[in-house]
């Protein structure tokens, strides 16, 4: 870090037709034609003489040059905003996926650099940020294109206190984009309309062994049309999950924890009668020519036509859909949610419960065990089975252990695994409704 400059000027009196007293000190301040930072005098009126003391006006000194003395010899933060995204683009950008640098810089161009450009990076204050994202939300701009900008502003200014251009908190922390908004039909597929997909599509096809894969393993689609056979694991009937091909860039995986061993189920015969005899260990497991399938033309032009003409299609049916079903189905199936976790390759469980939608069907009917069980017999729609017998039963068998357990003091809990007296040895009798016992 740059050195800090440390000032403490005489306080000054200016005479004239009402005194009062000043002070002069140096800042350095960032020429945008020249490119420099350069050293500027700035004087500072501190009060009248006829209303402060001298003493007086150098505590008011004294609590001025405080945040003058905390600058840094070169005020690094005082780069204009469209500068340091250009230096965020070249330096930082190329690490991230070529989704996220595509959002990015559409975020940029579109919204960002528009409202802030002409502006120093220290003069995006919370409040101003706060402002222009209240006004994108009034705009009709979605919440999701409003999260994704919080996120990018966010991490902008922590690159930007890592690369020493800024010294102050986040100003993105204190903002606030309003309550999450879906736009489209984010949900999961019945088990009958999985099945109806999957039986339309014709038998032996690239895209039905595709759409099988997605709803089995809950694959991302950059990660099956990724796939290649050398990560295909037959033996152990598993896919490893290393690369992923996002709109025909080859990669690594999404994140650390999407790198995952997925279970294949009863899928294995169907990829050993796929692969071919010559198929090399780098061979793209769907292709065309070699070369991995785009995924949209084939959601455009094989998939979508076969959903639409089941009349099964809604606004928001994608390739995402089937990944949905699988971990809502994995999560019904009785899968804990760091099982589900894993399986979607998320690193938080909160990221994975977003896509968890139980059907109603599901929740009807848990809804009808909880009412069967809580709420009274005569309550309309209740009818509860008579167990003749059933209390006399309860009753001595709770007896009974009760006997058993309880200690030489007779203090002891029913549920105490240990009982310190002397039994004699067992015996076994029959107690009501026919069950033997030991006695």
């Amino acid at each position: 870090m740059a050195r800090r400059e440390y000032q403490k000027p005489n306080v000054l009196r200016q005479n004239g037709a009402r005194p009062y007293w000043y002070l002069r000190y140096r800042v350095r301040l960032y020429n945008e034609q020249t490119k420099r930072f350069e050293r500027m005098e700035k004087w500072q009126r501190l009060g009248y003489c006829d209303e402060m003391t001298k003493r007086e006006a150098e505590r008011a000194r004294d609590g001025l040059v405080v945040e003058v003395n905390n600058q840094v010899f070169m005020l690094r933060d005082q780069i204009p905003f469209r500068e340091f995204v250009s230096l965020y683009r070249r330096d930082f950008m190329p690490n991230l996926g070529l989704g996220t640098q595509q959002k990015y810089s559409s975020l940029f161009d579109t919204h960002l650099l528009p409202a802030f450009g002409s502006l120093a990076l220290c003069d995006l204050t919370t409040e101003r940020l706060q402002t222009f994202l209240t006004e994108k939300r009034s705009g009709g701009l979605s919440w999701r294109s409003r999260s994704d900008m919080k996120n990018l502003l966010s991490g902008l200014f922590t690159c930007a206190a890592k690369w020493k251009y800024w010294f102050k908190p986040n100003p993105v922390v204190g903002t606030e984009i309003g309550e999450k908004e879906w736009k489209r039909n984010n949900r999961a597929l019945t088990d009958d309309e999985v099945r109806k997909v999957i039986e339309a599509l014709a038998p032996g096809s690239q895209v039905r062994l595709i759409v099988e894969t997605l709803v089995v393993t809950g694959m991302r689609t950059s990660e099956i049309f990724g796939l290649k056979w050398k990560y295909v694991d037959l033996r152990r009937g598993v896919i490893e999950v290393r690369e992923r091909n996002y709109r025909g860039e080859q990669g690594n995986p999404k994140s650390r924890s999407s790198r995952r061993d997925l279970p294949m189920g009863t899928l294995i015969e169907r990829y050993k009668s796929l692969k071919p005899a010559e198929a090399l260990a780098d061979s793209f497991v769907f292709h065309s020519g070699g070369q991995p399938l785009d995924e949209r033309s084939v959601l455009r032009y094989e998939l979508r036509p076969v959903v639409k003409a089941l009349g099964l299609y809604f606004e928001g049916f994608g390739w995402h859909t089937f990944r949905r079903t699988h971990l809502t189905v994995l999560s019904e199936e009785g899968a804990t949610a760091f099982e589900t976790r894993d399986q979607a390759g998320h690193a938080k469980v909160e990221t994975t419960m977003l896509y968890v939608k139980p059907s109603l069907v599901r929740r009807g009917a848990a809804v009808e065990r909880v009412a069967t069980r809580l709420l009274p017999a005569d309550c309309a729609g209740i009818v509860r089975e008579k167990r003749t017998g059933a209390s006399h039963l309860d009753a001595h068998l709770a007896s009974l252990l009760n006997e058993l357990m309880v200690g030489p003091t007779e203090l002891e809990s029913v549920t105490s695994t240990v009982s310190r007296r002397r039994r004699a040895p067992y015996s076994h009798s029959m107690v009501p409704g026919g069950l033997w016992v030991r006695s």
